[in-house]
């Protein structure tokens, strides 16, 4: 959880660093500005599809402030949300961004145990299993069309991987946490720059250079791929044979962002 904090703080105080944000505010500031956050949001919902990846980090951020606070209006919203859409993900079957929402969908049911809310992303998750793709982790894939089958740029990270662990945790299913963890390492192996601590965007970016000749990583991104490690090793079993290999990715990746911050000022 405190690799959780750490992430919350950075996102609730941009303008400090992540070692001064973890160090100068206090719990009660921060629960101060996560509810005036979650209050905003929901008296100004988005105007986009709750299966949407945009609704991802806020349903997530719900649960969030719900297991600290119980207040019943938090949990109300997440069913509401779920509901509304009959606890589907988005349309496109093989994409991240259309299933990140399944991550809230699975930690209700985990609260709740309405067999409801995992049915669809059990039935979307099997048919992948069951009709896998293998296209190469390129973002531009074959013959230069654009394919987002596979979690092929770094944020997909924080989208994909959440959900199919917690599906796992939802079930006892093994099939859902070994996919997460095989298709983890195909996109970081790929997209990983260990001399950084930083990953790319996607492919397109390994050659591009800035215009004094620097690497080109984009800092969201690898904010979305920090907080994707965060999610993902707070199910991950402390036996899972990859764990260290995660461990080890998230410390040098803090590292590195901690670093780069300290020398943006």
């Amino acid at each position: 959880m405190r690799a959780v904090s750490i992430l919350l703080a950075a996102l609730l105080f941009p303008q400090t660093s992540i070692l001064q944000a973890v160090t100068t505010p206090s719990p009660g500031v921060v629960l101060a500005e996560m509810k005036k956050v979650a209050d905003w949001q929901m008296a100004n919902p988005s105007m986009h599809p709750v299966n949407d990846w945009t609704y991802a980090p806020y349903l997530e951020g719900l649960i969030a402030i719900y297991n600290i606070t119980r207040e019943p209006s938090y949990l109300n919203a997440l069913k509401k949300a779920g509901e509304g859409v009959e606890w589907k993900p988005g349309p496109r079957k093989y994409t991240a961004d259309d299933y990140a929402v399944c991550q809230a969908y699975c930690e209700l049911y985990l609260m709740m145990r309405d067999p409801q809310m995992i049915a669809p992303t059990r039935a979307a998750f099997d048919f992948i299993l069951e009709h896998p793709k293998n296209q190469p982790m390129d973002y531009d894939g074959l013959n230069g069309v654009i394919s987002t089958e596979r979690w092929v740029w770094c944020d997909a990270l924080f989208m994909g991987p959440a959900s199919w662990e917690r599906l796992w945790a939802a079930t006892g299913d093994r099939r859902y946490l070994d996919f997460m963890d095989r298709e983890w390492w195909a996109t970081a192996d790929f997209l990983y720059d260990p001399a950084e601590g930083l990953m790319y965007r996607d492919s397109r970016f390994f050659k591009q250079k800035t215009a004094n000749g620097k690497k080109i990583f984009w800092s969201r991104g690898n904010g979305w791929v920090l907080a994707g490690l965060a999610r993902v090793l707070e199910y991950l079993p402390q036996d899972y044979p990859s764990r260290p290999r995660y461990v080890k990715l998230f410390k040098e990746m803090s590292t590195a962002i901690v670093t780069a911050q300290s020398i943006a000022g």
